[in-house]
């Protein structure tokens, strides 16, 4: 049920920033949870942001269940591409870029775009969501949204407050052991770093 409700909830704000007639196509709507933390730089990459042209249709900003903002685990289970490939902030060591493939970060912090908004199948009453708020790889698969990931992270989630979504996820998949997911996230960490590099070249 809690998977359900998010997605609702972020259906029902899409559609009143889609018929705000105060924000533009091409603008984007920052959109953020109610139990996250923010880094204390993220007004000042936010405001970096906000004079680039950011090519890109969402932009995820934030990550859940992550112990720190500068979490290295991000990086080993979808990096992005080699660092001249990725676009900078102009602040610090920020940038953003396509992650190796897309997995269900959350919906802690995110910028979306209006024309963006304009590609989900929400606007026909007699459609019903059959996606999940955070199934990056749908949108880009079925609505040519294309997403794109801001490393390091300047939101997470509360630790103290976990979010219902994400304990039910646990249950329905379970982990597997500890020290075998770290060693199968080492193995694949160079592959995964070659299909970023890839994406990032070719789309």
């Amino acid at each position: 049920m809690g998977e359900i409700g998010c997605t609702l909830s972020h259906i029902s704000l899409y559609k009143k920033i889609f018929n705000d007639n105060n924000i533009g196509n091409d603008d984007f709507v920052l959109v953020s949870e109610d139990d996250i933390l923010f880094s204390e730089h993220f007004w000042d990459v936010l405001s970096k942001l906000e004079k680039q042209t950011i090519n890109a249709d969402l932009l995820v900003l934030g990550e859940s269940k992550v112990s720190s903002f500068s979490c290295k685990k991000i990086e080993i289970k979808a990096p992005l591409s080699l660092r001249p490939l990725n676009k900078k902030v102009e602040y610090r060591n920020f940038v953003y870029g396509y992650p190796s493939h897309y997995y269900y970060a959350g919906t802690v912090c995110y910028l979306i775009k209006k024309s963006a908004i304009a590609k989900f199948p929400i606007h026909n009453n007699n459609t019903l969501p059959y996606w999940l708020a955070d199934d990056f790889s749908l949108f880009y698969k079925e609505f040519g949204i294309k997403t794109k990931m801001l490393r390091p992270i300047i939101a997470i989630e509360n630790p103290i407050l976990e979010s219902n979504l994400e304990n039910n996820r646990s249950i329905i998949s379970p982990r597997p052991k500890k020290y075998r997911r770290k060693i199968m996230f080492l193995l694949k960490y160079p592959f995964k770093k070659i299909i970023a590099i890839i994406i990032n070249i070719l789309r």
